[in-house]
């Protein structure tokens, strides 16, 4: 991969601190040689989820050791001792060629789905744009040298008052998918810490003048890397022949590279040889169509302090 992935994702950034800090959580900030991380400590998501306390690490800690992340987890487990914490959550992040951790792991259980996705999709805007277009699909390719006359726009905002639609889109596409996604609260909050620093935005597309897709994603300026965060259209969409959700995402490289980032993360892609029955499968199959190339990290995995009321938890929310 052409793109410099050896570095912290945004989710161990101050300003995702920052973000999570507005929602509750106690955000602690440590490290050591060849190792660093941020913890979120709080309850678990969902009605039964937060009866546990859980010290979690989103894409951490990160580390370029084996040493190094075997001191990290040797910090978080006195923290989360420290913290009276039920159980212990890390996603390590490894900035260094390290694949093979499990030897570092002892005590922890990897789980068989990840909180945060374990493969996404990363296209490089470092080269020309006519570069970029080309590891794309043809017909995307054609879509965007037609956007004008198929009645095609685009603005962008970086404001909280602009997320009502928003919200209604991605309430749209949860009665259309089944899929889940936070409410408008969630949303308002990253915009209301982020945006006047323009490092989270909305960008919503137009048909003939109609506003019906729209995207909300994060910047990190450090990184130089824009994410894809969420995106959602209204139900008029489906009868638009215009490609206009591939459309925005190609305006969403276009204007991240217009702004000296480097990289777009889709955050999140099934496996290339997911069946069709996967539930990322043809979302995947929309994501791949826009370029980029896969890079995987090394999963969550899970180490259980209380274990008895851990398990107790788990088994009321596959009843309940």
């Amino acid at each position: 991969m052409t793109v410099n992935m050896k570095q912290r994702h945004f989710l161990q950034s101050d300003e995702w601190g920052r973000v999570q800090a507005g929602f509750g959580k106690e955000v602690v900030k440590r490290e050591g040689p060849d190792w660093s991380y941020q913890a979120l400590i709080g309850s678990n998501p969902g009605r039964i989820g937060k009866y546990i306390k859980c010290v979690f690490l989103p894409y951490g800690p990160v580390f370029s050791s084996q040493k190094g992340l075997k001191m990290a987890l040797d910090d978080v487990y006195e923290l989360a001792l420290a913290r009276k914490a039920d159980q212990i959550v890390v996603e390590p992040y490894c900035i260094s060629e390290i694949s093979e951790i499990s030897d570092v792991m002892e005590g922890y259980i990897k789980l068989p789905k990840s909180r945060q996705p374990e493969l996404t999709l990363v296209t490089d805007l470092s080269k020309p744009w006519d570069e970029v277009l080309l590891g794309m699909s043809k017909t995307n390719r054609y879509q965007w040298k037609y956007l004008e006359r198929d009645g095609l726009s685009f603005i962008k905002s970086y404001t909280p008052e602009d997320v009502e639609d928003f919200a209604n889109m991605m309430q749209a596409t949860t009665n259309r998918t089944g899929a889940h996604f936070p409410g408008i609260s969630y949303y308002k909050h990253i915009l209301k810490t982020l945006g006047p620093e323009k490092k989270a935005g909305l960008v919503y597309g137009y048909h003939d003048g109609k506003r019906l897709v729209g995207t909300l994603f994060i910047d990190d300026l450090e990184a130089k890397r824009r994410y894809y965060l969420y995106a959602g259209s209204f139900d008029e969409m489906r009868n638009v022949k215009a490609a206009l959700n591939a459309a925005l995402v190609m305006y969403l490289q276009k204007d991240a590279q217009d702004s000296g980032l480097q990289s777009l993360d889709y955050f999140g892609v099934a496996p290339v040889d997911a069946p069709k029955d996967h539930p990322w499968y043809g979302l995947s199959k929309f994501k791949r169509s826009l370029g980029g190339e896969d890079f995987s990290t090394l999963g969550t995995w899970e180490k259980n302090l209380h274990k008895s009321k851990v398990s107790f938890v788990k088994f009321l929310q596959k009843i309940i």
